[in-house]
Parts: structure tokens; C-alpha cells; sequence
């Protein structure tokens, strides 16, 4: 509790403006002598809390008692106090019904090293994703964010043995924690060693990691020390692949924890607002190492995602056609040769990426895309030169919008409707264009990450559809 007090008067001194915070946390034990021993009884006590009305109704009013006075307002829980969260906030956000600014939500639900079972977990993430108010932020060209995040450390050995052995040992079956189930995933992490930087002159590693997340971020970011400490490097929060999810490792997962999730299947819901993620042990080195130095540049990184209007997102796009208008000002001012183009790059990656973490995939949104390719809205004089740069970028964001073979039914929750498929298929019918798309898959061209692993989905995508670029 004292961590987290540090935490918010130095997110406080950072910028992040006035914070109000509510802290849950639980112990879980009746036996002294034997903690872990108790650890399940507690957790369904947790659950039989984190469902009542009584607790819903007071969180919500101090909800709206944080935006009255125009507060930053976070809930955030460790552990079984996290587990216990989950079940409120799936109960808070279903009643909240299309209203994307109630005020009796927080700005971030944040739950840390949860000790919530997955097949538990599941039915409160779909509850979450699935809610009216998911589908109402996914309707848009707002760019998505998380209303609840839950991050655990791939060095939680609490969660990843106690939690396992001891269900293991009580209920004669092993299961996983919700961070720990790839299978309830929702993004993962993408180390970027070539931005990473060093303390800038006489800072120490965390005051840089606190003047990161204030500067540019459009794509969310962990800046992470690497094992020497001696430089930051950035971790791009990007989407864990629905196929993944349903790949050979669930299926490994099931035949070595036949209690868990065993019918559990992952939904074709890719507008999420329940991000669960692993973070680097970097930032946090264990379960009870949550609310440190490193963590306050990250946990200053989740409030702007979650609430756009803190600290310099003011001045960035939130949502796409804005993005759009920042890439062609950036491809603009990228061309003032080489300088310009080593200066302008990194925001380029931003935008692209910003889009392929944050973009809805709905039908609008990819229909924005292609009549963008179709015909570019200029807001500067783009030359011949830009005007493919820009295209290229914007296969770069669409690269992003499939995974390879689906079906149509997927297809279309994706925002690949039948009428933005056949336009496209229009589209690629002109040389020009197709050239651009072609160029996108150049694997000399380092504009963008994972350049071939991506568009070689979009092709299978393409050629399911019947569409050949040979």
C-alpha cells in the first residue's frame, strides 16, 4: 500500500495531474501456518465480494466523486485483490450499457499479478469484451484502449507454481492464473532494440523511462532496462493473434491441464477493451514487486491510453482519419532528405503501429483505408513520391487488420465485409496500386516490423478471396 501512495504522488510530480486511486489487495489466508493452503477458499470468498452490489455501488460513486472534481480515477487490485476486481468490473462496465464516458466508471480498472483462475476468468473477460459498451467503442474511428488492463510478470512464480501446486494438490487438477492462459490473451509485447536509448545526461534509468512516457505515444509502449541497465528499450504492446489463441498450444495446454478451460473456446471478438498481457521481469520482478520506480513510466503510459486527454495526448490523434492526416504530414516532412528521414521515421512507425494496436476493425474503418488508397484526401501537396510512401503505410496498417485464411463470418467481424473485399479486389486491378502493395512486402524496406510474417497473412487473405498478385 505504501508502494502505491510512492507511486501516486510521483505519477502526481511526473504530470499526470490530480489521481485519485482505490487500492484492493488481500492476503488470503486463515492459516497462518499455512497460507497457500487456504488459498482457494479465499479466492471464491473474493469472488462471492467482488460480485455483491454493495461494493459495485460504492466504487461507482467514487468514481463520480473523481471526475467532478476532474480526477485522474483508477481502481486497481494485487493478486486476490485483483481477482476480486475482475468480478466488479465486469459488473460495473455491464451496467454502464453504451455510455463510453459514465461517470461512474473508472478511467482504468488495473489488475496486477492477478491470482484469478483462467476458467474462471473467462466468463467476466467475454462478459467485459462482449458488453454494449465494448461494442459501442468498437462502433467508430476512435482509436481503441483498454477500460481494464491486467498485466502480469512472466517472473510471477506465484502465480505460475503456487497457484498450479496447490489447486493441484486440493482440487486433484491443475490450472492456470489469467496471466498465464495464452489462451485468454489479449496482446503481447514486441521488444524494439533498434529505438532503444540510454539515461539521458544526468538521469538516472527511471527518471528516463518517466520523460519516455510523456513524450510521443501513439502505440502503447513499456520501456523496459535491458539486463545491464545501461539503455531502455521499447516494448510495443501489439495483438496476440486469435489464431494463436486457438493454435497447437491450447490444444497442449488442454492435455496437460485437463481441468482448465477444458470446452474453452477463444471468441472471434478482435475489439477488445479487457487487454491481458505479460510485462518483462524488468519492470516487475516478481508477484509482490508491482508498484515500484519502473513500473511508474509504464503505469503513466496506461492512464494516457486509457484517458487520451492526460498529459501531451492532447496533441495526438485519437482517432483514425487524424492519424491518417498526421502520416501524410510526416511522409511529408520524412522527404527533406536524409535528415528528415531519419527524424521523421520513429513517428512513422508510431502512426503505423498506433493503428494495427488501436484501430476498431469494423467495416468504416476499412472502408476509410481503401478510399484512401482509392483516393487520397490530401492536407498537404504529397508529390508522386510521397503519394506511394503513403500507400505503402497504408498496406502497412491493412497488413494488420486479418490473419491469413478466415472465414467469412470472421471476415466480416474484422471489418472485411463482402463489399470492402470486392473493393479492393477494384483497387489491386490498378498497376499502381499494386505495385505499392508489392513494394510493402520488400524485405529491405525496415519501415515496418515483421514486414513478411504479416503480409504473407494478407496474402493468404488475398488469395483466399481470389484475388492474385502474381
Amino acid at each position: 500500500m505504501n508502494d502505491l501512495d510512492g507511486l501516486l504522488h510521483r505519477m502526481v510530480e511526473a504530470g499526470a495531474g490530480k489521481t485519485l486511486a482505490i487500492f484492493i489487495g488481500w492476503r488470503g489466508e486463515i492459516w497462518k501456518w499455512c497460507g497457500i493452503c487456504s488459498l482457494d477458499n479465499r479466492r471464491a470468498a473474493a469472488g462471492e465480494i467482488g460480485n455483491s452490489d454493495a461494493l459495485a455501488d460504492f466504487l461507482g460513486n467514487v468514481a463520480k466523486a473523481g471526475r467532478d472534481v476532474n480526477a485522474n480515477v483508477i481502481f486497481t487490485g494485487h493478486s486476490l485483490g485483483a481477482a476480486l476486481l475482475e468480478k466488479t468490473a465486469a459488473k460495473m462496465i455491464t451496467a454502464a450499457g453504451t455510455n463510453t464516458k459514465s461517470p461512474r466508471l473508472p478511467d482504468l480498472f488495473l489488475l496486477a499479478n492477478s491470482a484469478e483462475i483462467s476458467d474462471t476468468s473467462v466468463s467476466q473477460v467475454e462478459a467485459i469484451n462482449n458488453s454494449t459498451l465494448a461494442k459501442r467503442k468498437a462502433e467508430g474511428t476512435q482509436m481503441l484502449s483498454p477500460v481494464v488492463l491486467a498485466v502480469t510478470s512472466t517472473n510471477d512464480k506465484a502465480d505460475m507454481w503456487g497457484n498450479s501446486l496447490n489447486s493441484y494438490y486440493l482440487l486433484g487438477k491443475v490450472q492456470s492464473t489469467l496471466g498465464f492462459d495464452r489462451r485468454l490473451w489479449s496482446h503481447r509485447l514486441k521488444a524494439d532494440d533498434a529505438y532503444a536509448q540510454g539515461p539521458y545526461p544526468g538521469k538516472t534509468l527511471e527518471q528516463t523511462q518517466i520523460d519516455l512516457s510523456r513524450e510521443v505515444l501513439i502505440v502503447p509502449t513499456f520501456w523496459a532496462p535491458d539486463p545491464a541497465r545501461t539503455k531502455l528499450i521499447p516494448y510495443r504492446i501489439m495483438p496476440y493473434p486469435l489464431s494463436k489463441r486457438k493454435g497447437i498450444f491450447p490444444k497442449i495446454w488442454n492435455y496437460l491441464m485437463p481441468g482448465s478451460l477444458k470446452d474453452f473456446k477463444p471468441s472471434d471478438t478482435p475489439n477488445e477493451i479487457f487487454w491481458n498481457l505479460s510485462i518483462p521481469r524488468e519492470i516487475s520482478k516478481g508477484h509482490n514487486d508491482v508498484y515500484n520506480n519502473m513500473m511508474l513510466g509504464a503505469a503513466i503510459s496506461w492512464l494516457r491510453l486509457a484517458k487520451p486527454e492526460t498529459l501531451a495526448q492532447l496533441k495526438l490523434p485519437d482517432n483514425i482519419p487524424a492519424l491518417l492526416t498526421s502520416l501524410q504530414l510526416t511522409i511529408h516532412a520524412a522527404s527533406r532528405g536524409a535528415t528528415g528521414e531519419a527524424n521523421e521515421r520513429p513517428m512513422m512507425r508510431q502512426l503505423v503501429l498506433g493503428a494495427a494496436a488501436r484501430m476498431p476493425r469494423n467495416a468504416g474503418c476499412i472502408h476509410l483505408i481503401l478510399s484512401e488508397l482509392d483516393h487520397a484526401k490530401p492536407v498537404c501537396a504529397l508529390n508522386a513520391a510521397e503519394l506511394e510512401r503513403y500507400r505503402i503505410n497504408l498496406f502497412y496498417i491493412l497488413k494488420f487488420t486479418v490473419e491469413g485464411r478466415m472465414s467469412d463470418v470472421a471476415a466480416d467481424k474484422f471489418g472485411w465485409s463482402a463489399k470492402n473485399i470486392e473493393r479492393l479486389k477494384e483497387l489491386l486491378q490498378r498497376p499502381q496500386i499494386r505495385l505499392s502493395l508489392k513494394r510493402a512486402g520488400n524485405a529491405k524496406d525496415d519501415h515496418s516490423p515483421e514486414t513478411d510474417k504479416y503480409l504473407n497473412a494478407f496474402y493468404a487473405f488475398l488469395l483466399q478471396h481470389g484475388i492474385s498478385l502474381s
